[in-house]
């Protein structure tokens, strides 16, 4: 015996008892009922009442069964595609804090670069000062100790 909230969704299906939607492309298959004593067309399969409604269940199931699959694998293709832009987001901006943090140490160095060229030049020129003051005191020393001995003779 059909259950009752079974015979009530079949009548309330928009389709008859005796066709089987199988897809929107596909021809549906209508039942033929036979009657006791009638006899049996020779092409076809053979169902009795249960067998036929639990095949149709079987299929409206099936293909439930395959959309909701389908939806679950372009859901979760969905997220995988949204997680790996978030990863390559933040990718992206570790990437511009590093190229930041590069950049600074980059102007920190220039500076302190510059300023050690800066002293260098100013010790070079130093040094090159008192390099030319002792040139001169030598220079000088050198004279005054040539004109001693010529002016002694």
């Amino acid at each position: 015996m059909i259950p009752l909230a079974l015979s009530l969704a079949l009548l309330l299906l928009p389709t008859s008892v005796l066709t089987l939607d199988i897809d929107p492309t596909v021809a549906p298959i209508v039942a033929t009922r036979l009657r006791l004593g009638e006899p049996a067309p020779s092409d076809g399969a053979f169902l009795d009442r249960r067998d036929w409604l639990r095949a149709r269940s079987a299929l409206r199931a099936l293909r439930l069964a395959c959309d909701l699959g389908v939806s679950e694998a372009i859901g979760a293709c969905v997220d995988g595609i949204e997680r790996d832009r978030n990863l390559a987001r933040a990718e992206a901006e570790t990437l511009k804090e590093s190229n930041r943090a590069y950049a600074t140490r980059l102007e920190e160095t220039q500076t302190l670069l510059s300023s050690m060229t800066s002293r260098a030049h100013s010790a070079e020129n130093a040094a090159n000062i008192w390099l030319w003051i002792g040139v001169s005191a030598l220079s000088a020393s050198t004279l005054f100790t040539v004109f001693l001995i010529v002016s002694k003779k």
